[in-house]
């Protein structure tokens, strides 16, 4: 039991390892930024603050996007649009 759960372990990092993300992902690190579109008219998901600091669930998921692609969540620029 743990010998097939060690071989399907490794056999999925394996395959894991060969993967390639695409032109989108490698577009991104190479701009070395994520680009997120963001609506200005919904109150909590993302909102300016008078220093131009974005806040709410949109923006914070951004940054963390931009944290795991990237490695760093500053490297996020915000694009305003609406609905």
């Amino acid at each position: 039991m743990i010998r097939t759960l060690l071989a399907g372990l490794v056999l999925a990092l394996a395959v894991a390892g060969g993967a390639h993300a695409g032109p989108t992902l490698d577009a991104i690190k190479a701009r070395g930024s994520l680009r997120c579109a963001v609506n200005v008219g919904l109150q909590g998901f993302a909102t300016p603050d008078s220093q131009g600091r974005w806040s709410g669930i949109d923006a914070d998921f951004c940054r963390a996007l931009a944290a795991a692609i990237l490695g760093d969540p500053a490297k996020v620029e915000f694009r305003p649009t609406n609905t």
